[in-house]
């Protein structure tokens, strides 16, 4: 998954994205040690949290249990006001904000709609939550959310205890079908999105509304659907993705008939099943062209969803479907080339891509994130990490890691409570935001977080760090 942090992280930049993006890193050290890429982008590293059930190695866990620990073990959690969340398979095209519509406050998560949780208005919800007024609470939401910090805080433990509960819980295994999950079966009995539950309880029970946002997202490959959709914050490219000519000439959606075959066709899947280079494209001694996504070709677009408007009409729904698919692959070889041209020495450099020694690992783990302006200005590919320096030593393995959850929330939630004052979404001036993305690479997970933040400390006012968590 380390192309797709590539591609964020470029993504990121390219709209002028204020403020500072973190990954959440999930891994052992002994994979710490090998792993080449700390040097994408800033990088908070937590312990993996995918074995915490010895019969059930489930990668989802990493997604609640890195926000925990960044929230519990990063200085600068201290200092947030907003924190936004993303999945790692997205890509930026315009900064998120809750001053553009996408309302959030103190207790009220700005949060993206995801109509396939069935189990929020069935007899599922009952199950785990049997207080009726939390279960009012209860919304069909995921994918990105934007926090107030000290409702992170407060939520970020019982969203991995809730995880836990569900995934674990057998009543809501294979064959129960409430979950709305279309791929449990005899052989994978429990629901994947379990997460996803854990996250929609666990915030509940903290006491957090949803402000429920329909269309700030677009999965690439389907059509607008308002005029929010039409003008997307973020292109979601977790399916199939294909392109079919029409009768006329032009392009659709749909086959014409069932043995059509698409003009343009990408599935992310096939590249992370892939074989090493179409995982690893990040290496330095595989010439780019080798790695390169595919993009549309120009021939395939249409200037009829192009105008100052940027209003969706009965005739440029295709059209734009067809340049948002253009626009996400051009960014992710956007990512790919910035990369290379940033540590292999050019585009199609023979450098080594660069391991970080042990030495360089404990310096880099003292060091603290430099002040970044807007947009990611100052970046030269040195990205110190933060966050635990040896997980053994540091008592964060499997017995610990189920133990945090137990008292985590508390003295967070008092400290952010002193340094940040609770802030309306029209208090620009004291406006932070944060960006968190997740994803699964072989065991590890990772997180994003993007945060902008201003605070008062000794009378004057300071920026200080932000972060971010497939």
């Amino acid at each position: 998954m380390d192309w797709q942090s590539a591609g964020l992280y470029e993504s990121w930049k390219k709209v002028g994205s204020p403020g500072r993006i973190t990954r959440l890193l999930s891994c052992d050290e002994d994979t710490l040690r090998t792993y080449k890429y700390l040097d994408i982008m800033p990088t908070h590293i937590t312990p993996r949290f995918d074995n915490i059930d010895p019969a059930d190695a489930y990668a989802a866990y990493n997604l609640p249990g890195s926000m925990l620990h960044f929230m519990q073990h990063n200085e600068s959690a201290l200092y947030l006001r907003w924190i936004v969340k993303l999945d790692a398979d997205m890509i930026i095209r315009k900064p998120l904000s809750v001053t553009q519509g996408l309302d959030a406050s103190l207790g009220t998560v700005a949060a993206g709609f995801y109509g396939y949780l069935a189990g929020v208005d069935n007899d599922m919800a009952k199950m785990f939550i049997p207080d009726e007024e939390t279960r009012s609470r209860l919304a069909k939401v995921g994918g990105w959310e934007i926090f107030h910090a000290p409702d992170l805080a407060k939520a970020a433990p019982l969203w991995f205890e809730y995880t836990k509960k569900v995934r674990q819980d057998k009543r809501v295994h294979f064959p129960f079908r409430g979950t709305g999950d279309a791929f449990v079966s005899r052989e994978s009995p429990r629901p994947w999105i379990s997460e996803m539950y854990g996250y929609v309880f666990g915030t509940a029970v903290a006491g957090l509304k949803h402000n429920v946002v329909h269309s700030c997202q677009l999965y690439a490959g389907m059509a607008p659907w308002d005029d929010q959709s039409f003008d997307p914050f973020l292109i979601h490219y977790g399916l199939n993705i294909e392109i079919f000519s029409d009768a006329k000439g032009g392009t659709s959606k749909d086959k014409i008939s069932n043995f059509q075959e698409p003009v343009w066709q990408w599935d992310k899947h096939v590249e992370l099943q892939g074989g090493k280079s179409m995982k690893d494209k990040l290496r330095c001694d595989v010439p780019l062209e080798a790695v390169r996504f595919p993009e549309v070709p120009e021939g395939l677009l249409s200037d009829a969803d192009q105008g100052d408007s940027k209003k969706l009409t009965r005739g440029n729904g295709e059209a734009r479907r067809v340049r948002v698919i253009y626009e996400l692959m051009k960014a992710l070889n956007e990512g790919l080339l910035a990369y290379r041209e940033r540590t292999c020495g050019g585009v199609d450099g023979v450098v080594s891509t660069r391991s970080v020694s042990t030495s360089e690992e404990k310096s880099l783990s003292r060091r603290k994130l430099p002040r970044r302006a807007g947009g990611g200005a100052g970046d030269k590919g040195d990205f110190p990490r933060l966050g635990i320096k040896d997980s053994a030593k540091d008592g964060m393995g499997k017995q610990s890691a189920e133990k945090e959850t137990a008292n985590a929330a508390t003295e967070s939630v008092e400290l952010l409570s002193q340094k940040t004052p609770p802030a309306s979404a029209g208090e620009n001036s004291e406006l932070r935001n944060a960006w968190i993305i997740f994803s699964f690479l072989w065991g590890m997970a990772f997180s994003y977080v993007m945060h902008i933040f201003c605070c008062q400390r000794r009378g004057r006012s300071i920026v200080r760090r932000r972060v971010a968590v497939n």
